[in-house]
């Protein structure tokens, strides 16, 4: 799915203080002079929250609602706004110009910059959050990304149908309206606008563009290419099926299921392969008339000669080709 002609539906609702300046045709411009003047407009500190040791406040207008549970190894840096309720977890990063509304959550090792998230709104698991709105309860999956900054530097455009809208922002990220779903590993290039209710697949690419409100985004490889792949080897006898969310592939009881999976992509495979079993993992190449096994993991250049690298990783190699020549052989 490409970008659409049309505004997409996005936000029921919005603070008081940003409602007034809301665009439906630009809803970036929120970003600029109105959250500027909201930010500038704050005392130079309220927390109504105690503040436990280990949480990093700098600089100055920080505002801290009432109930707001702030994990140790956090760094919150003004101006900034946390509403009533709000979780910031281990390792975040708030970086100042955010006004976070209640009951939203700034999950561990999120980076959260000049940012607006509407109530409820969560960015939970290793997410980037740059130049962006968030509508309320929207939920990003874990890795989701969303890319704030072309290469060149030059203007984001945000492209309609045959033209291309201009921001006037260097910078700017996705605008998600309320109750957006993003799957595991998303990456929205720069100038995203989503509509309120749309899901996105695990590993969706998405361009720059308007989305529209309530639908299903998926990657065109897994409608084009996969699907019609695993229908092809069904037709030919072989059980396979297909194709399934990385992010609920792997669990015991799933693994049950199938003999092997084939992933799209070194990072769908490999970061489950390494949680479950960082040592043991043993990459294979099939098809070959010898056998090839080696350690899944890197050359470790880094502790070469040292006498520290551990051997579980190239045993198991060892053993998995004794194994394979073995059946092999009919031994």
């Amino acid at each position: 799915m490409s970008g659409g002609r049309q505004r997409p539906e996005l936000f029921a609702r919005l603070p008081a203080e940003l409602a007034p300046a809301f665009d439906a045709e630009r809803p970036w411009d929120l970003l600029g002079a109105p959250l500027d003047a909201l930010l500038q407009a704050l005392p130079s500190e309220r927390l109504q929250t105690p503040i436990p040791p280990g949480v990093h406040l700098l600089g100055d207008k920080i505002v801290i609602g009432k109930g707001v549970h702030l994990h140790p190894g956090c760094v919150l840096e003004g101006p900034l706004v946390l509403g009533d309720d709000v979780e910031v977890r281990p390792g975040a990063y708030v970086r100042g110009g955010v006004w976070v509304g209640a009951g939203a959550v700034v999950g561990t090792n999120v980076e959260i910059k000049r940012a607006i998230l509407l109530p409820g709104a969560k960015a939970p698991h290793l997410n980037y959050v740059g130049d962006s709105i968030l509508g309320a309860k929207v939920n990003l999956g874990a890795g989701t990304i969303l890319s704030n900054f072309r290469h060149d530097g030059l203007e984001i455009l945000v492209p309609r149908g045959d033209a291309r809208v201009g921001t006037g922002r260097r910078k700017l990220g996705a605008v998600l309206g309320d109750g957006v779903m993003t799957g595991c590993n998303c990456v929205l290039h720069p100038g995203c606008v989503v509509g309120a209710g749309t899901q996105l697949y695990p590993g969706v690419m998405l361009r720059p563009g308007f989305y529209p409100a309530r639908h299903v985004i998926k990657l065109r490889q897994e409608v084009e290419i996969v699907a019609p792949a695993v229908r092809a080897l069904r037709e030919l006898g072989i059980d396979a099926s297909g194709p399934f969310p990385a992010d609920s592939l792997f669990p015991a009881e799933m693994r049950t299921r199938y003999d092997a999976a084939v992933c799209l992509y070194h990072d769908q495979a490999l970061i489950p392969v390494k949680m479950l079993d960082f040592w043991g993992g043993v990459n294979v190449t099939l098809g070959l008339p010898i056998v090839r096994t080696s350690p899944d993991h890197g050359t470790a250049f880094d502790i070469a000669g040292r006498g520290v690298a551990r051997p579980d990783s190239l045993i198991a190699a060892l053993r998995l080709a004794q194994e394979i020549a073995a059946r092999r052989s009919g031994a």
